[in-house]
């Protein structure tokens, strides 16, 4: 898949995001991107683990960590720090 498909994906995303949390009080903020040939990597922070985790598909909610995974060209997600 050309990189600019991939990219386009990850903006689509994102976007649904931005309206998903722009009607409710749980928050998610992304930041600090930076795209590679190899990987993607980000800044973010979550207002609930719920949102990092949570899904039910019977209510349409889909985690943060299930939206990336969704993305066919993710393969490995990592979490390297977790500040409470």
């Amino acid at each position: 898949m050309p990189w600019a498909d991939r990219i386009s994906k990850v903006i689509e995303m994102l976007n649904e995001l931005k309206n998903i949390t722009s009607n409710q009080s749980e928050t998610i903020a992304l930041s600090d991107f930076k795209v590679s040939l190899e990987n993607i990597s980000l800044k973010g922070k979550v207002s609930s683990l719920l949102l990092l985790y949570y899904s039910n598909p019977e209510r349409n909610i889909i985690s943060l960590i299930d939206r990336f995974e969704k993305l066919d060209f993710i393969d490995d997600i990592h979490i390297q720090s977790y500040d409470r």
